[in-house]
């Protein structure tokens, strides 16, 4: 238990340093400007129609490539100064040692991921006021948007009624947080393996590539990419449900992802064995 907390407050000390870290308040900002930019319509949309909207339109964020791709590019931004170094760091090796300290990097990872999914809903959420009724239902205007083309009028995202049809609104909202959560969390563990053991370029140039993939499965049109492209697996509707298509099943997804997370973190905690740690202060 006191080597839990130990690991905990390592994390901890890393989001603190958020107050003081300008890219955070970037990243944030270019994350509202975007979700504001893709559900604004919406609100326009309901506006019109005099109808109240229900909050559930972060899953269908993620229907196109280029969506996928700027969620991505945010998470490695947020993610590129891996692993995570400060004046306390020092400290933080002597008292802890290297392998607890490395754990509190991967324990931070998950949690900013976290944090940051989580603020991306909320924004998406707001975005929507004043117009917006708290129902577990799809409601009607999405309902509308997502069977008829009537938001190509307004420039709205497309809307997707297979989601619809196969998801109640809280199953789609839980399964695109954690698919999300997932998918930033091995982006996040990828740059901290790649920075540690070769350099912070190669880190960043991997998980770039890895954001920009989405766009080559969609042009390519081959189900059997989406088998090995992760980052796909933020468009929920893509899984193949009932048993009819050549992409991958849910299962599939969430068990691949699970264990590319896990390997990545005993890779992270066995690479810190033989390693020193370079101290650079922020």
């Amino acid at each position: 238990m006191a080597r839990f907390r130990v690991i905990v407050n390592i994390s901890l000390n890393n989001l603190r340093l958020w107050t003081r870290n300008k890219r955070i308040l970037v990243i944030a900002i270019l994350a509202f400007i975007w979700i504001h930019y893709l559900v604004k319509p919406i609100l326009r949309f309901s506006q019109s129609v005099n109808v109240s909207i229900t909050p559930f339109v972060f899953p269908h964020l993620f229907l196109n490539w280029y969506s996928i791709m700027i969620m991505l590019l945010l998470s490695v931004l947020l993610f590129c100064d891996a692993p995570f170094m400060s004046s306390r760091t020092p400290y933080e090796c002597v008292r802890s040692g290297r392998q607890l300290w490395i754990k509190g990097q991967i324990i931070y990872i998950f949690e900013a991921t976290t944090l940051f999914v989580m603020f991306m809903i909320i924004t998406s959420i707001a975005c929507l006021s004043p117009n917006i009724v708290f129902l577990n239902d799809w409601g009607k205007v999405l309902n509308t948007l997502a069977q008829t083309d009537i938001g190509m009028q307004f420039n709205i995202m497309p809307v997707s009624y297979f989601m619809m049809i196969n998801y109640t609104p809280t199953e789609a909202m839980f399964l695109s947080f954690i698919m999300l959560v997932l998918i930033i969390n091995m982006i996040g563990l990828i740059m901290l393996v790649l920075n540690m053991t070769i350099s912070r370029v190669v880190g960043i140039f991997v998980a770039l590539f890895l954001a920009f993939l989405p766009a080559f499965a969609n042009v390519s049109d081959s189900p059997k990419l989406y088998y090995v492209i992760p980052t796909t697996w933020a468009n929920i509707t893509m899984f193949d449900i009932k048993g009819t298509s050549l992409y991958p099943s849910l299962l599939y997804a969430a068990i691949s992802i699970l264990v590319i997370n896990l390997a990545l973190c005993f890779t992270a905690v066995h690479l810190i064995k033989n390693r020193q740690v370079e101290i650079i202060s922020h």
